[in-house]
């Protein structure tokens, strides 16, 4: 089920459930763990326009307690050019005003987020930046530079 946390004490078999933090209708979700602070990146279905969202999650010693602190639009929607319509969990079927498929990469201290775009028209590309100087996730700024393409 979307939304809910599991660990493995081992990296093996035998998940723990944890607690439930996102709601039943995200789906397409990447994270990065930054210091202590988790970032989750997701989309929700029924968004109209369907939209990348970023959540931060204090990674406090008793995991059980976690909890969202805040959740905001991160990126614009693609496939501007295309009607409007919720999104609906199934196969993508030419452009559409959505995204999809987030995922991070990371490679010589440099953070991106890539998505697939306009219905999987397309894939777009920004480089993540995070303050380190915050101590309050809250408050924690982020910058994202998307590419011309």
């Amino acid at each position: 089920m979307p939304g809910i946390m599991y660990r493995s004490m081992g990296g093996g078999p035998g998940f723990e459930t944890g607690p439930t933090l996102f709601p039943p209708t995200m789906r397409h979700s990447a994270v990065s763990v930054q210091d202590d602070v988790l970032w989750v990146f997701w989309r929700n279905v029924g968004d109209a326009p369907e939209h990348m969202l970023v959540s931060s999650i204090a990674l406090t010693p008793d995991w059980q307690a976690w909890q969202v602190s805040q959740t905001f639009s991160l990126a614009p929607y693609e496939g501007a050019d295309e009607p409007v319509s919720p999104s609906l969990r199934s196969v993508a079927y030419g452009r559409q005003c959505q995204g999809r498929d987030p995922a991070i990469f990371e490679e010589g201290g440099q953070i991106y987020l890539l998505y697939a775009l306009a219905r999987a028209s397309g894939i777009g590309l920004g480089q993540l930046f995070f303050d380190q100087n915050s101590q309050d996730p809250v408050d924690t700024t982020y910058r994202l530079h998307r590419s011309s393409n």
